[in-house]
């Protein structure tokens, strides 16, 4: 899944403009820690949640929540947007970002 570009596709495309985006502040770069940042990077909603709600989400299932997964295997990584209701990637970046922080740069490449 993640040799090619998943997030063009319109289905895809929908899930991020329905479904809310949960960040833990823990993995953004320090100039993203605040909304007023986010907001302008990111066309969708958003939330900030701690390490424990997002754990939560994910063990619920719960509907209309994305996640963000930051992947370092050696040489390549990348950053996954995962659907937590069905377990989907949404966006697949390896091979394509090669990014360990989530900064202004990933969410410019990825979403503008």
């Amino acid at each position: 899944v993640r040799s090619r570009f998943i997030y063009k596709k319109e289905s895809y495309q929908n899930d991020l403009k329905t479904d809310t985006l949960y960040l833990v502040k823990s993995t953004l770069n320090h100039a993203l820690k605040n909304s007023e940042a986010i907001t302008q990077i990111y066309p969708y909603n958003f939330k900030f949640v701690s390490d424990n709600e997002l754990t939560q989400a994910i063990q619920e299932r719960r509907e209309n929540v994305l996640f963000i997964e930051i992947i370092n295997s050696g040489d390549i990584s990348g950053i996954d947007i995962y659907s937590v209701k069905e377990g989907r990637m949404i966006i697949g970046t390896m091979g394509w970002l090669n990014y360990l922080t989530l900064d202004k740069q990933f969410f410019q490449k990825a979403f503008m």
